[in-house]
């Protein structure tokens, strides 16, 4: 498991991105105001969410989530939150 698997996705912040070369990183804020970086292919939150892709804007997760019995993937955007 990854740190970010251990919170809820609602009580995740996504602050930021890290440029290194050709790899794009996401900022997140954790609730214990830590900030954590993702990539693409990373784990957060706790319905099993990988990390999809990565731009200035938002993060797009797939998310496997369990419903009347059956596992349902589906798709969940995070957007940068600002300052504002």
């Amino acid at each position: 498991k990854q740190p970010l698997e251990a919170f809820p996705l609602d009580d995740l912040k996504f602050v930021g991105i890290l440029e290194q070369g050709p790899q794009l990183w996401g900022l997140i804020l954790d609730p214990e105001k830590k900030v954590v970086a993702v990539k693409v292919g990373s784990y957060m939150g706790q319905n099993y969410g990988r990390v999809l892709s990565i731009n200035s804007n938002e993060i797009k997760l797939e998310e496997t989530t369990k419903t009347s019995g059956t596992w349902e993937k589906q798709i969940t955007t995070l957007r940068i939150v600002t300052g504002k």
